[in-house]
C-alpha cells in the first residue's frame, strides 16, 4: 500500500516501520508545516484584501459610480482568492498522512 500526503515537506516524525501494523487514522508521517502555512496567511492575507475591495467597489457600484463591468471583476476576484484561501488552509490542515479509511 502507498501512503499519499497532499502536501511534500520534511519529515519531522516517522511512526512507522516495515512490518508495523497499524490502525485506521494513526498518525503515520508528521510533516514540516513552515512553507504550508505561510501560503495559508498569504491567502488569507490576500483574501482580506480582496474582500475588502470588494466591499469598496459594491458600495461604488450601488451608488452608480461603478459599472457592472468592474463590480463583476471585483466579485471574480473575491471568490478566486477565496478558493485560493480554502485550498491552501486544506493543505496546511491535511498535512499529516494517516492511514486511509
Amino acid at each position: 500500500m502507498w501512503i499519499v500526503s497532499e502536501t511534500g515537506g520534511k519529515v519531522e516524525k516517522a511512526n512507522i516501520f516495515p512490518g508495523k501494523v497499524v490502525e485506521k487514522g494513526e498518525l503515520l508521517l508528521k510533516l514540516e508545516d513552515e512553507i504550508p502555512e505561510i501560503r495559508m496567511k498569504l491567502a488569507l492575507q490576500l483574501y482580506n484584501s480582496a474582500e475588502d475591495d470588494f466591499k469598496a467597489y459594491k458600495a461604488s457600484f450601488e451608488k452608480g459610480g461603478l459599472s457592472r463591468s468592474d463590480y463583476n471583476a471585483s466579485y471574480s476576484n473575491l471568490l478566486d482568492a477565496e478558493a485560493e484561501y480554502k485550498n491552501a488552509k486544506n493543505i496546511y490542515e491535511n498535512k499529516i498522512p494517516v492511514f486511509p479509511n
